[in-house]
């Protein structure tokens, strides 16, 4: 038997106990100590499954403060309403600004891969488990006209293939009916930003990431719901689309690729690190990924002994007066750098922001390690509520405003990524070709 707490935060424990009838009134009894009033709702399950009872007998009970037996009827129903009314305190508050005069928008998004038997709520966003969906159909359908196309005589069967993909990719509904914004783009990312967190929270509990697949974005009009728009989760393609030699659709330099991959396994994981680092869509992280990549890479292939120094041989120094070495990831992530334009025969100003203002490499990767520290030691580059901008992060934000094309924060983050990314891929394609070690 299976009790469920029906406290605030709607926590689960689970018990041996005994179910009783004395008197006429259902109760439980337990061995276990008590010094709290507690309400447990009783539910039947059978070879994992639930069973339904009998709706006339109630199977909420609630635990005296001073132990005994747990009584059902009127004082658990009354404790449970408080409970119910307590939670949606707690649950039902707004996502985005709390500023006056802001639009209301209700936001309901599809998630796959995410495996769930019951309601879970945080403050503003709700998970629904779906027991079954049709996710994927179309996708059988597709691939039944690709193949019919290349004769095939037989093809995928929808149903059994609707039915794998529940199996094997669950789904759930994401609900955020209080969500305040500007406009429905800023409703969006307002509640995104949220269940990404929420997203990484589940991840950690249910041993698999859930995936936002998109959703649809409403108003609270006249005491209804009003369609808005439909919207798809993610960033949008931003890789090549140029096409040919040049756009790297070399079908010989993808097989040498291919077969130099079993030649070096540290490159496999390289390009799976920076894989991950394009799919994380938080520019912060992203920077995260890619700088530590880099640093990883340096302290593997390059010597301990290695000079941190600039073009002209003199050693670069740190704050106190020392001079960097590859320990430190500043240090560490430039010379890998300077080794890997000279390997690929390129400027060292292809790894900068903004070629025009000839930013010195050595300052640009200080803005790299910045972004870099502020998400390990503080979580993200943004800060708490409340929290002054600091002397440093304020240097960083104006260094991104100068070498954005509109002087705009954005803009500037997005040309820091690129260059950084250009830093990694140039990496890449030298241990592509087998001679990273030629690095040291």
């Amino acid at each position: 038997m299976t009790m469920y707490s029906e406290d605030v935060v709607d926590s689960e424990f689970l018990f041996s106990g005994w179910l009783t009838l004395r008197d006429g009134n259902w109760g439980i009894e337990h061995d276990l100590p008590t010094t709290i009033e507690r309400l447990v709702e009783v539910s039947l399950h059978v070879n994992g499954k639930p069973v339904e009872t009998d709706p006339e007998v109630s199977l909420i009970f609630l635990q005296p403060s001073n132990g005994g037996t747990w009584r059902n009827g009127t004082p658990a129903e009354e404790k449970r309403s408080q409970l119910a009314e307590e939670r949606e305190r707690v649950f039902s508050v707004p996502i985005g600004s709390y500023d006056e005069g802001l639009i209301h928008f209700y936001v309901v998004a599809l998630l796959e891969n995410i495996q769930l038997s019951r309601v879970m709520r945080v403050p503003g966003i709700e998970l629904i488990p779906l027991a079954e969906s049709n996710l994927g159909q179309d996708a059988a359908e597709l691939l039944n006209a690709v193949i019919a196309q290349m004769g095939f005589t037989h093809g995928i069967d929808p149903s059994a293939w609707v039915h794998m993909l529940n199996v094997r990719r669950p789904a759930a509904i994401l609900r955020a009916s209080e969500v305040r914004a500007n406009d429905a783009n800023s409703a969006i990312e307002a509640v995104y930003s949220a269940a990404t967190k929420l997203i990484d929270l589940i991840t950690f509990l249910r041993d698999a990431r859930p995936k936002i697949i998109g959703g649809i974005i409403g108003q609270q009009i006249d005491q209804s719901l009003q369609y808005h728009n439909f919207w798809i989760a993610g960033s949008s393609y931003s890789g090549n689309r140029l096409s040919g030699f040049l756009a790297g659709e070399s079908p010989h330099a993808l097989v040498n690729h291919w077969s130099n991959l079993d030649k070096d396994s540290r490159t496999e994981l390289w390009l799976s690190l920076f894989s991950d680092a394009l799919h994380d869509e938080r520019w912060d992280y992203k920077v995260f990924r890619l700088f530590n990549l880099l640093e990883g890479a340096a302290k593997e292939l390059l010597s301990s002994k290695t000079v941190v120094a600039d073009a002209t041989g003199t050693a670069l120094l740190m704050d106190d007066g020392k001079p960097y070495t590859v320990k430190q990831a500043r240090g560490a992530v430039f010379m890998l750098l300077r080794r890997v334009a000279q390997n690929a025969g390129v400027s060292e100003s292809s790894f900068v922001s903004n070629a025009v203002m000839q930013t010195p490499l050595w300052d640009e990767v200080k803005v790299w390690t910045s972004v870099r520290n502020a998400v390990a030691h503080r979580g993200s580059w943004r800060r708490s509520t409340g929290t002054p901008l600091t002397k440093s992060d304020r240097e960083i934000e104006d260094y991104f405003r100068s070498v954005g094309h509109d002087g705009s924060l954005e803009s500037g983050i997005n040309a820091t990524i690129q260059a950084l990314r250009e830093a990694v891929k140039t990496f890449i394609r030298i241990a592509l070709l087998g001679k990273a070690d030629t690095l040291h």
